[in-house]
């Protein structure tokens, strides 16, 4: 181009130059020719002039035309050297990151053939070394290695089938196989690769990334020993357990089995579990606040009748329920674990009747003793009766031994209704009450009798009311006999004589207790002073703590025994609270 148009600008300097003295020959004659005459008159302008003129116009055209083309070539030709360097620049960073990333994977990225027979390898990335042992698995000499020596053997012929039938259908193929390394360490390793094809659809390679899954693999192997013990251990478990999902039985161990026989094929809860009827909705709302949210954990125990195979009919058993809410299987469901207790509710049952007996036993021989000396008088004075009897000069000794009989029947009547109030106290009469007005009524119903054998009283009431849901009279009977009791025990203690009344509310219980300064009951018969007819005094008649203590119990309390500040006994009775003074 540069030398066409140096050509160009060459001619028309000569077309200019010829044409330029043709016009200044024709323009001014004198001037450039001094020779021509004077006289001789001026010529027209010639048609080779002319000619000159228009050829040196059209040169000095063209000349412009190809200037500009020229720069427009120079414009586009520098734009695309600008694109390309910039492309190139991009690629090369590109690049750069591709191999910095490739360079910092855990695992190797590689290329190889499909040969016949041997697959080598055509590139590996730099986690060769790492996860391999060796520097480089494409290097001259080592391009078989991977194949051949690196793969467990036992894994080659697998992973070829699976690579092969991948690549017929032009789809991805994921492996997981054994290696050995350089050092002869065995790993577990990942593998994804995919075939590469060219523009005419043939094989070109197979490009992959393989990395090391060997601490996967043994916390695998380790999660799947950590299940199967946990499996052997729900399935030889002692306590019966099921999974519930709605209301459906979606699993039950081997025990669970046993206690209520085989799953139904409809999975229903009550389909072979059937609550006694006293207790079906007690269970049936015993899973479903655990269900509904209203609490994540519930035990109760319940009453069923087993429906198992081969029993002659039905044989109740006591479970010990224990529900909770669990994700079995991706859904919310209940986990409900049941321990067979009929054998410890029979031998509770059996140690109630014993204790029953046993007390039945005491509370005769009780009785027995108290009314012994009742009859015997009797006995004794129906003996002189019916020697004076019929003689007039007796009258006197014969009213003597009447009344004498009347107080031993009195004696035997009172022994009897303090039996009958132990064995049948009555029915209570319950109501929400300040649990401070029996104890305050107690104390002034004592105070004269208290203050004439010199026994000082300290009180100490809670100064907030206590609601309590109770029979004021049988509580007042309580506090009555307790407080006569710790007089009692201090009848002959030569040293100041205190009893102290306290009543407190901690943690939703009532407590009240009466302490003294006496002696206090020894170790070795705390746990007998509360049984039927046990007494240490004289003249009792063991009656009084054990109705005490009967009292209690009907309001859903205990009455324990220890030692109090002032070191003698101390009585504390401990009963429900509730929260506000209302009548229910």
């Amino acid at each position: 181009m540069r030398s066409l148009i140096t050509v160009t600008n060459r001619l028309c300097a000569m077309i200019c130059t010829v044409a330029g003295t043709g016009l200044a020959a024709t323009l001014l004659p004198g001037a450039a020719f001094a020779e021509t005459p004077l006289s001789q008159p001026p010529s027209p302008l010639s048609p080779a002039l002319l000619l000159a003129v228009a050829a040196c116009g059209l040169a000095m055209a063209w000349n412009l035309t190809l200037r500009k083309r020229l720069n427009a070539k120079n414009r586009e030709l520098t734009l695309e050297l600008a694109q390309r360097q910039s492309a190139e620049k991009e690629l090369r960073a590109s690049r750069h990151r591709l191999a910095t990333l490739v360079s910092n994977l855990p695992g190797m990225a590689f290329s190889h053939r499909v040969d016949k027979e041997n697959w080598p390898m055509d590139y590996t990335s730099e986690g060769c070394q790492e996860l391999t042992g060796y520097k480089s698995l494409c290097a001259p000499g080592m391009e078989l290695c991977y194949a051949q020596k690196v793969v467990h053997p036992d894994d080659i012929g697998p992973n070829r089938e699976t690579i092969m039938e991948a690549l017929a259908e032009k789809k991805p193929y994921r492996l997981i196989y054994r290696i050995t390394t350089a050092s002869g360490e065995k790993k577990w390793v990942w593998e994804q690769g995919v075939g590469l094809y060219g523009p005419r659809d043939e094989f070109l390679s197979v490009d992959g990334f393989v990395t090391d899954i060997t601490e996967f693999k043994r916390a695998e192997k380790a999660l799947k020993a950590s299940r199967k013990q946990f499996l052997d251990l729900v399935v030889n478990s002692p306590v019966g357990i099921s999974i519930i999902q709605g209301n459906r039985v979606v699993y039950q161990n081997p025990e669970q089995e046993r206690l209520f026989g085989p799953m139904q094929d409809n999975g229903d809860v009550f389909s072979h579990i059937a609550p006694h009827d006293d207790d079906r909705e007690s269970i049936k709302r015993f899973i479903e606040v655990v269900q509904s949210g209203e609490v994540t954990c519930n035990e109760s125990d319940f009453c069923f009748l087993p429906s198992t195979e081969g029993d002659k009919g039905p044989k109740t058993r006591w479970v010990h329920c224990r529900a909770a809410r669990i994700v079995y299987q991706e859904k919310e469901s209940v986990l409900l674990n049941m321990i067979d207790v009929t054998r410890a509710k029979e031998l509770e049952h059996m140690v109630g009747i014993k204790d029953k007996m046993a007390s039945l036993g005491r509370v005769t021989a009780g009785i027995a003793h108290e009314i012994r000396n009742p009859l015997s008088g009797i006995n004794l004075y129906l003996g002189v009766l019916e020697k004076v009897a019929g003689d007039p000069g007796q009258e006197e000794k014969t009213q003597k031994c009447i009344r004498q009989l009347k107080e031993a029947s009195c004696d035997i009547e009172t022994v009897i209704r303090r039996a009958m109030d132990f064995l049948k106290p009555g029915m209570p009469l319950f109501r929400v009450m300040d649990a401070n007005e029996p104890v305050t009524h107690a104390l002034g119903l004592t105070e004269a009798s208290l203050r004439k054998n010199d026994i000082r009283v300290e009180t100490s009431l809670s100064k907030e009311p206590l609601p309590c849901y109770a029979d004021s009279n049988l509580l007042l009977r309580v506090m009555m006999n307790l407080i006569h009791n710790a007089a009692e025990a201090m009848e002959e203690l030569p040293g100041p004589r205190v009893i102290q009344v306290n009543t407190t509310m901690e943690s939703g219980r009532v407590l009240i207790s009466v302490s003294d300064s006496g002696p206090g009951v020894p170790q070795r018969i705390r746990d007998c002073v509360f049984d039927p007819f046990y007494t240490t005094k004289s003249d009792g008649t063991g009656i009084g703590l054990s109705l005490s203590q009967r009292i209690v119990m009907d309001h859903n309390g205990t009455i324990r025994i220890g030692q109090g500040d002032l070191g003698g006994a101390s009585f504390v009775i401990d009963i429900p609270a509730r929260q506000a003074m209302t009548e229910e």
